[in-house]
């Protein structure tokens, strides 16, 4: 497991942050994004139905059969959470000088 928690998917797995590598996490996500100037209440009526959907019980249960975590949140959390994955794998890059060839 690489990310910082367990998964109720994959009970019995420890993170491996927990078993030797301390503050570990690397997760795949997915998201939906749209054109900067998309009015806010498309913006808002497109999350509403995505969180409907990805919180359906058959969904969850689909989820949860191949091991994923599904996670909902608004907008404004989903781009703190870009910047956030931007900044992080920025450091990383700069730290160990790693370079595109």
């Amino acid at each position: 497991m690489s990310s910082l928690k367990p998964s109720a998917g994959l009970p019995g797995i420890p993170p491996v942050a927990e078993v030797g590598l301390p503050g570990f996490e690397f997760v795949a996500w997915h998201g939906m994004l749209a054109p900067k100037d998309t009015p806010p209440a498309i913006i808002a009526l497109l999350n509403e139905k995505l969180r409907a959907t990805v919180s359906a019980p058959d969904m969850l249960r689909r989820f949860e059969k191949s091991g994923l975590d599904a996670v909902t949140n608004s907008p404004k959390e989903f781009a703190a959470y870009l910047k956030g994955e931007q900044e992080k794998w920025a450091r990383v890059i700069r730290e160990r000088n790693i370079k595109a060839q």
